[in-house]
């Protein structure tokens, strides 16, 4: 399962391969999803100790899944949608992306441990 939330999330990045720059890495984020893989939406916490929570566009980015489509709205770019096929397709079939989708799957937990590390900053 978090192979797969970790999937929609690199959808956010499509400009990128699915995965950050090098300026900007996901080793102090943490992701949850409530809902369905099919119907959900996908939540993002970011320390006051990275370095990039308060500049990050992705921050208020909003990940929603919706009909086999995931959407992702932005304020400063417009909003875009991608098949959940397609999405598979780029982010899960060639190895440096399921390296990557490993990698960031690490980082998806419950949405009851994304409240507590919100709570316990």
């Amino acid at each position: 399962m978090t192979n797969q939330v970790a999937i929609l999330i690199q959808v956010a990045f499509k400009g990128d391969n699915g995965k950050p720059n090098d300026l900007f890495q996901f080793d102090k984020n943490y992701w949850d999803m409530t809902g369905s893989i099919s119907n959900g939406v996908i939540n993002r916490y970011v320390p006051n100790a990275d370095s990039f929570s308060g500049i990050s566009d992705l921050l208020s980015a909003k990940i929603t899944i919706s009909n086999n489509q995931i959407t992702v709205v932005r304020p400063i770019t417009a909003a875009f949608t991608v098949s959940l096929t397609q999405a598979i397709n780029d982010y899960y079939g060639q190895s440096s992306s399921l390296d990557y989708t490993q990698q960031l799957a690490k980082r998806v937990v419950s949405p009851t441990k994304l409240t507590d590390l919100e709570n316990n900053r």
